[in-house]
């Protein structure tokens, strides 16, 4: 995991100028999930809205997670057309709290 994530400001940006390596470039994102789905094997997390860059998680299970809730992902990113990635494998991880100051 990046220690400072892409956010949804600046996915296209960074999807824009991803090298062309031909190898896997890691990408971790945080941002809302627009849509969850799932099929008999697979879940779809996308995440950021639809009026501006976008990113499909490929993995394995919602773990509940519901649009709106903010997550961050971690996977191998592919350009999948203007303003859209694909990280496959991706694994997603809810937002955590933060800790409560003590005083």
């Amino acid at each position: 995991m990046a220690g400072a994530p892409a956010t949804c400001a600046n996915l296209g940006h960074w999807l824009d100028r991803m090298p062309d390596l031909g190898s896997r470039v890691s990408l971790t994102l945080t941002g809302p999930l627009a849509a969850v789905d799932r099929d008999e094997a697979l879940a779809y997390l996308v995440l950021c809205p639809g009026t501006g860059a976008q990113a499909l998680c490929v993995t394995y299970d919602t773990l509940g997670m519901q649009p709106g809730q903010t997550v961050t992902v971690a996977g191998g990113v592919v350009p999948a057309g203007a303003g859209r990635g694909m990280l496959d494998p991706c694994l997603a991880y809810p937002q955590l709290a933060a800790p409560e100051a003590d005083g």
